[in-house]
């Protein structure tokens, strides 16, 4: 899966031990964010992202609904949005098999939203 960021900070953290480490909490072990982008990385669309841990995909309710996050660690998460070419359904909903591209929006802990 092709994978973008919303900008080059962001880009930096998910690609450099040291800058994660800074931006992450001790508790969180950064390693764990490279392990997830990686596999990210491996996935051909977003239907192939298990909702089971220790990914647990899972999509944003209200408005943030476009929105979709997976797990690193705790109640850390990668934030991300389909972007690219994909099929929706009648909904407007993505539909995940069709997917193949997306941005990182944020890393962080988005229960304190």
């Amino acid at each position: 899966m092709y994978i973008g960021y919303k900008n080059s900070k962001l880009k930096k953290i998910c690609k450099d031990l040291k800058s994660a480490t800074k931006v992450l909490p001790q508790n969180i072990k950064s390693d764990r964010l490279f392990v997830r982008m990686r596999d990210l990385a491996g996935f051909d669309t977003m239907a192939d992202i298990p909702a089971d841990p220790p990914f647990r995909l899972h999509r944003w309710l209200g408005k943030r609904q476009s929105q979709w996050t997976i797990d690193i660690q705790g109640l850390y998460r990668i934030h991300f949005v389909p972007t690219g070419e994909f099929d929706s359904d009648e909904n407007g909903n993505p539909i995940l098999a069709t997917v193949s591209e997306i941005i990182i929006v944020d890393i962080g802990d988005f229960h304190d939203w």
